[in-house]
């Protein structure tokens, strides 16, 4: 049997099979009556409705395929899976609006409902234990009984709405918003909520008198509050049923996780404050904002991704929904500009330049829930890389045993996974009927794991692999590599709960254990966990266009016609090996695909 962890080319590409079909539905009525010139009444229903159908098949092929896999799985002795999802959703919206100019003064209001409503339906029904025949594609090919799961969701939001606002001299602004929510996935004792926001903005150019190059400048500010309610049927208890348990048995089980009374929608809190402009005659313009997002009554859920309550093995269940004491805050700075730095009749270069940072730091930990470490404290950030490390002595070296590295038993904080800034730079050069555009973007620091990298050393496939030690021991059988680094020859280490050292009465004399390079080659990899710097400039994209002149274009039997050459992930800078950062994941991903594309536009 092929036993790689890795799938087989030819499979992936022409047995493991995955059609998707999708149909869809959207229909939509909107009516308005107007009482007079003030207040306006409008009615908006929407409807959706979709049925989409997905077949998965791989033959028996006797071939060990691990990648991919969804409900039903691949599965090496041959799989037949359908899996049908249907359902629909209405959106219907009754709004009042409400304007009106007294003099310098503007009113403007708003009073509404919505109702929404969705139902999800689906019938996943899948070959289990291979199929009887290696191209029987079909339930009844299945080796032992095949297995069926329906699943459906639905929820209501009944919400009630306001906003009101006031302007002032076209110069002063204030508005005020309100909505509450009766949603049907939170219990009833929290299923209506309300969250509010406010805003201003002043436009001070229009009160006080500026230096001349300013044209326009404006303060602005908002606070709000927004919140989220539990998935459908996290607040219930529902069972879960698997076939063919013991021999021919079925079972039903009880869900692993308990949920906790009252529990309240997640809310946040955003405040925000900014500063804008125009200057020389509005060839320079200029945006800066700072936000400030807390986190509070957070619900933990059961996704094990960092936001998960566990509970210990002896309460018989693993997790638990509760509304977590830990709060959070999340900061930010964006910076744009914009302008033109030359500008002639024939020629003008116009340039954009945006910058942002932000990042995640603990407020509040809570004592039960939050993650006994020594990266969850308050202050600190949230985004701490952590993996397990190789074990090094005071001076560095790598620490060997019977010719391979140590791993520690601990994990190790390397840096941080969220970048330190990211950056755009985008640029239009237009000379006469030409245009030339030139994007430039890019995220500079942050840590991330490169599977691709990490991977390609247990196949072989790495560039760095290639040396004599590999060709001895392929070629001659020989096992002559010694890593470089140090071996224990006395003494012992302690650890506090932390990893942190206690006592260290180690000695150590230079490796000199000779081992197989593959197998050593496996094992220490690249020697830096597969985690690399995700920093990346790209240049994004490259048009060169051409527009036609009117009268060029008159000839051609149109009003106007242009064409142009569009190349887009042209060049990418970075030392994150053999795979593309831009995605913030690495999961085998394909390279970075340089794209060209032909454009041509008419106007009749």
């Amino acid at each position: 049997m092929y036993t790689n962890w890795y799938d087989n080319p030819y499979l992936i590409a022409y047995e493991k099979l995955d059609g998707i079909t999708q149909n869809t539905v959207n229909a939509n009525v909107t009516a308005n009556y107007k009482f007079n010139k003030d207040f306006n009444l409008m009615l908006r229903l929407g409807y959706d409705n979709y049925n989409n159908k997905e077949t998965m098949t791989n033959p028996t092929a006797n071939i060990f395929s691990t990648r991919g896999g969804d409900i039903g799985g691949w599965d090496a002795k041959g799989l037949y899976r359908l899996y049908n999802t249907w359902g629909f959703s209405t959106n219907d919206d009754l709004i009042l609006t409400y304007n009106k100019k007294v003099n310098k003064w503007s009113f403007d209001g708003l009073a509404g409902g919505t109702l929404y409503y969705y139902v999800d339906e689906s019938l996943n029904a899948a070959t289990k234990g291979g199929l009887i025949s290696p191209r029987f594609f079909s339930l009844k090919g299945s080796v032992e009984p095949p297995t069926i799961t329906q699943g459906g969701s639905s929820r209501q939001i009944n919400s009630l709405y306001g906003r009101a606002s006031v302007g002032w001299n076209d110069a002063v602004f204030f508005d005020f918003t309100g909505r509450n929510d009766r949603n049907s996935a939170q219990p009833k004792t929290s299923r209506s909520f309300f969250y509010p926001s406010l805003g201003s903005s002043v436009v001070l150019s229009e009160l006080i008198k500026m230096p001349a190059v300013i044209d326009m400048f404006k303060l602005r500010g908002s606070w709000t509050v927004f919140k989220y309610a539990s998935d459908p049927y996290n607040i219930n208890s529902p069972y879960s049923t698997k076939t063919s348990a013991w021999n021919t048995l079925n079972s039903a089980d009880y869900p692993s996780y308990l949920v906790a009374d009252g529990v309240l929608p997640t809310s946040a809190r955003t405040w925000e404050v900014g500063a804008a402009g125009y200057l020389f005659q509005k060839r320079l313009h200029f945006d800066v904002a700072y936000f400030n997002k807390y986190y509070y009554n957070r619900q933990t859920d059961l996704n094990e991704n960092g936001n998960t309550a566990y509970l210990p093995s002896s309460t018989g269940f693993n997790m638990v929904i509760v509304n977590t004491k830990e709060t959070y805050e999340r900061r930010g700075l964006e910076i744009t500009v914009d302008g033109s730095p030359v500008k002639t009749t024939d020629f003008e270069w116009h340039s954009t330049i945006n910058w942002s940072k932000q990042h995640r730091y603990y407020v509040d930990t809570d004592p039960i829930y939050t993650p006994d470490n020594l990266w969850a404290k308050k202050g600190q950030r949230m985004d701490t890389y952590t993996q397990y490390y190789w074990l090094t002595d005071p001076n560095g070296n790598v620490i060997y045993n019977n010719g391979f590295p140590i791993e520690s038993d601990y994990k190790k904080k390397y840096g941080y996974g969220d970048p330190d800034f990211s950056f755009g730079f985008i640029n239009n050069f237009r000379y006469k009927n030409w245009n030339l555009g030139i994007n430039i973007d890019g995220r500079i620091g942050g840590l991330m794991y490169n599977y691709m990298y990490d991977k390609m050393w247990d196949t072989g496939t790495n560039p760095d692999s290639d040396n004599q030690y590999r060709y001895d021991q392929v070629v001659n059988g020989l096992n002559n590599y010694v890593g470089n680094g140090v071996k224990v020859i006395s003494g012992e280490v302690t650890y506090d709960k932390y990893g942190n050292i206690t006592s260290d009465t180690r000695k150590y004399a230079k490796n000199d254990v000779q081992v197989g390079y593959q197998d050593f080659a496996q094992s220490f990899r690249g020697g830096d966990m597969g985690i690399q710097s995700e920093s990346f400039v790209k240049l994004r994209e490259v048009s060169l266009g051409y527009s036609f002149p009117a009268k060029l274009a008159g000839k051609l039997g149109v009003k106007k016609a242009s064409v142009s050459v569009t190349g887009q992930n042209l060049f990418l800078w970075t030392n994150f090996k053999y795979s593309d950062p831009d995605i913030d994941t690495e999961n085998l991903n394909s390279p970075s695909q340089r794209m060209l594309g032909f454009n041509i536009k008419v106007g009749f």
